[in-house]
């Protein structure tokens, strides 16, 4: 149902850029198309907070549907290439809690993965890993250097980590040593407003940056990794007249997921795509 470039071996480090943007050896990028239920993954229940493989062939997401262990739970699906339809969704071995799991967001090479949740007793930042994709993930471990960040989205280059500031929900922020026991985090001050901003999601070269901005999708550019971004306002082919957030940017660029409460009256999972010329 979903397409990419075509290209499963693609490089998303050479190959995507920002929107329009891309490298001289990637693509053009089209416009949006109109987003779309994903009836694979969505349900009667809440879906949220997709997170996509490099390659586009797996998927997690959290979800209150029957068959989870706590109010919401991470699950996972795969397919065999980006123009297949999602197999069914299973719970991720190992990760979930009594509590509230979601948020996922996995780095470039899908082995690591962090997540949000409040096993603590407040939302806080957890991280597990696999020793490869066909294994299942670890226990989870507390991020203790992150606790205040929340909703978060990791770089192709692996140095920088977007998320949310949970003592001041609604402020972005980026984080440097994410990874390290003395990371940096200061807030997104050319983004953040006295409205709601999170959910973040980058590009594959670093330069754009898609985010939840009072339940629409803004869209906000830099120049060169450490600049200032600058606000570019709603996307309106990915916005709609009701909540649209937690969103997903595959690192090829051309997948669009998020969610939305659109059509059917609660939050599913919804896919817009784009071409790559």
């Amino acid at each position: 149902m979903l397409a990419g470039c075509g290209r499963i071996d693609f490089d998303p480090l050479a190959d995507a850029g920002g929107d329009g943007k891309a490298p001289a050896d990637a693509c053009a990028f089209g416009p949006w198309s109109q987003p779309e239920l994903d009836l694979q993954l969505s349900t009667n229940n809440e879906e949220f907070g997709p997170a996509l493989t490099a390659d586009g062939l797996e998927v997690f997401f959290h979800s209150d549907r029957p068959g989870g262990m706590g109010s919401f739970d991470l699950f996972h699906a795969t397919r065999g290439t980006q123009t297949q339809a999602w197999g069914a969704p299973t719970l991720v071995a190992n990760v979930n809690s009594t509590a509230s799991d979601g948020g996922a967001a996995l780095t470039l090479d899908g082995r690591t993965m962090y997540f949000d949740s409040n096993r603590g007793g407040s939302t806080q930042l957890y991280v597990t890993t696999r020793p490869d994709r066909t294994s299942p993930f670890g226990a989870p471990a507390l991020v203790p250097a992150l606790v205040d960040v929340a909703g978060v989205t990791i770089s192709s280059d692996g140095t920088e980590m977007f998320g949310s500031s949970s003592a001041n929900m609604g402020d972005l922020v980026r984080v440097t040593g994410y990874d390290t026991a003395t990371p940096v985090i200061e807030p997104l001050t050319s983004l953040n407003t006295p409205a709601s901003e999170g959910y973040p999601t980058i590009s594959s070269d670093g330069l754009t940056l898609y985010y939840s901005f009072e339940y629409d999708i803004a869209r906000a550019r830099r120049p060169a990794i450490g600049a200032s971004f600058v606000a570019e306002g709603v996307e309106a082919a990915l916005s709609s007249a009701t909540s649209d957030d937690d969103a997903e940017l595959s690192r090829d660029g051309t997948i669009f997921m998020q969610a939305s409460v659109r059509t059917s009256g609660n939050d599913d999972i919804y896919v817009s795509t784009r071409s790559c010329q």
